[in-house]
Order: structure tokens, then C-alpha cells, then sequence
């Protein structure tokens, strides 16, 4: 086998013409480098940065639209509806059959209740319904007030 070596050249920075202004471009890397007298409005990546902030603001707008009010990163207990929830040794959830809101919700309960009365207190029946609900269901049990949840009843 014979060994071939290669030989790099260092890049090479071709002038750019901006008016009165010249910008130097790194071909290898397609930078842009300001040149001295280049007004600071003109810097590429003043301009790049601009942008990516113009769009994170977009994307951060549209996001507070799809929640309604800004709901965003609360504390646990501000969207916990048990605090201090204390499991039995060895606790297993069931696997639930997730109600979407389609069906009958009293037989849901009721079935949740029965598969959950082993263990059952009220705050671990409040805090794992959220398991046993998908689509609307889930998207209603999301925007229920903790505060205003007591008990089970």
C-alpha cells in the first residue's frame, strides 16, 4: 500500500464589495469578517442575530396563543391536585382503560373506582385519574382549578 499525503492551504479571504464598505469572506466557512469603517448596522451577524430574536418572539406568541392565559412552568403545587400523597409499600398502578370522553363517563368512574379500591383513599383517587383519561377528557381534567379540588366527592 502506498501512503499519499495531502497539503492544505491555508483559506483563502476574498474581498467582498458592499458599496463603500468591504467585507472579507472566509471561503471555507462562507463567515463574513467586518472590515474596519463597516457601518455596525451592516454586521452580518448583528443582522443574523436580529432575526433569530424576531423569530423567537414569533414562535414565544404563538405559543401563549395555543393555552389561552400564560399557564406556563407552575410550581407543583400549583397544578398538583394532591400534595402529599403517601403510596402503600410495593403500590403498582393498575392499567386503566382510558376514557377520551366519547363514552359513558359514570362508567368509567365506577370502573376506576373498583380497580383502584385496593388501595384506595381519595387523594390517590384524585391523583391518578389523570392516568385513565386521553383526548378531551384529558385536555378538560388539564385545566381544572386545583384549588377548588378538595376531596374525591
Amino acid at each position: 500500500m502506498s501512503s499519499t499525503s495531502f497539503e492544505t492551504s491555508p483559506p483563502t479571504v476574498l474581498p467582498v464589495s458592499r458599496g463603500e464598505n468591504t467585507m472579507h469572506v472566509n471561503e471555507f466557512e462562507g463567515v463574513p469578517v467586518r472590515s474596519k469603517g463597516m457601518k455596525t448596522e451592516d454586521d452580518p451577524r448583528k443582522m443574523i442575530e436580529e432575526s433569530t430574536e424576531k423569530q423567537w418572539g414569533r414562535i414565544e406568541e404563538k405559543f401563549k396563543g395555543l393555552g389561552g392565559k400564560q399557564t406556563y412552568f407552575k410550581g407543583v403545587d400549583k397544578v398538583a391536585l394532591v400534595i402529599d400523597l403517601v403510596l402503600p409499600a410495593n403500590f403498582k398502578v393498575p392499567d386503566f382503560e382510558n376514557f377520551d370522553g366519547t363514552k359513558s363517563p359514570e362508567n368509567h368512574v365506577n370502573t376506576y373506582v373498583r380497580q383502584m379500591q385496593p388501595y384506595c383513599t381519595d387523594n390517590m383517587l384524585m391523583h391518578y385519574l389523570q392516568r385513565s383519561l386521553s383526548g378531551s377528557a384529558f385536555k378538560w381534567y388539564n385545566i381544572l382549578d386545583p384549588g377548588q379540588i378538595k376531596t374525591w366527592d
